[in-house]
């Protein structure tokens, strides 16, 4: 038992494949996503902050 556990460590060790091209593309194409999904999600929040803090400017300064 102790030898397959030794064989299967070594096997473990000494295999060297990495990753593929595919996966660095799968990996790639999900990063992409969830930019995508972020800034879709929250792309429309800091031009409503300006355009709020915009509009309490011109009134303190108006009134």
């Amino acid at each position: 038992m102790a030898k397959h556990l030794k064989k299967m460590l070594t096997r473990l060790l000494v295999d060297d494949d990495g990753p593929t091209a595919v996966e660095y593309c799968v990996m790639l194409a999900a990063i992409l996503l969830a930019c995508m999904g972020t800034i879709a999600t929250l792309g429309g929040v800091p031009g409503g902050l300006f355009s709020n803090a915009d509009n309490s400017i011109r009134s303190a300064i108006n009134n």
